[in-house]
């Protein structure tokens, strides 16, 4: 599988680099601005960089001490994963991500409405799969079993996914 995306005639992403960026960007204010301004003037086509180009502006948030650019941000970031939705709806990475971001948000913000759509996404291609991306595949699971209060024990069983 190819995964490598053409930003530019001069710039390459790796996808796996990408998400390995994105994992530091929740680290560091460091590696979250890095990540930031790699991807904030993307325009490219790609679902997957579209959904990381989000991550990165909702992680900004986290980082910045005025109200005004935390909401900046958090609407930069809706912005940004509603593309990655619209260009690719069916693309589990993308809906990966949106889930993951979904279930780090604080609830006032409301930003949880798509929570049981796309974990029966993501659970029908473990399921089935269709997850061909090995590196993608043990970061889903690996999120799985973090965050394992949030599927049921019925979901996972059905997803092939033991205890």
């Amino acid at each position: 599988m190819d995964v490598t995306v053409i930003v530019t005639m001069m710039e390459n992403i790796n996808i796996i680099e990408l998400r390995k960026e994105a994992d530091m960007a929740g680290k560091t204010s460091e590696a979250c601005n890095y990540l930031y301004d790699k991807l904030k003037n993307y325009k490219g086509e790609d679902a997957v960089v579209w959904a990381y180009k989000a991550l990165s502006s909702f992680l900004m948030a986290n980082y910045v001490f005025s109200p005004f650019s935390k909401l900046h941000y958090f609407n930069e970031g809706k912005e940004h994963m509603h593309t990655a939705i619209m260009k690719d709806p069916q693309n589990i990475e993308v809906r990966f991500v949106r889930l993951a971001l979904q279930l780090r948000m604080p609830s006032f913000l409301g930003y949880s409405g798509h929570i049981e759509e796309d974990k029966k996404m993501i659970l029908h291609a473990l399921k089935n799969n269709l997850v061909k991306d090995n590196d993608l595949l043990q970061k889903i699971l690996t999120f799985i079993k973090q965050n394992r209060k949030v599927f049921t024990e019925k979901e996972l069983l059905s997803a092939g996914i033991d205890e």
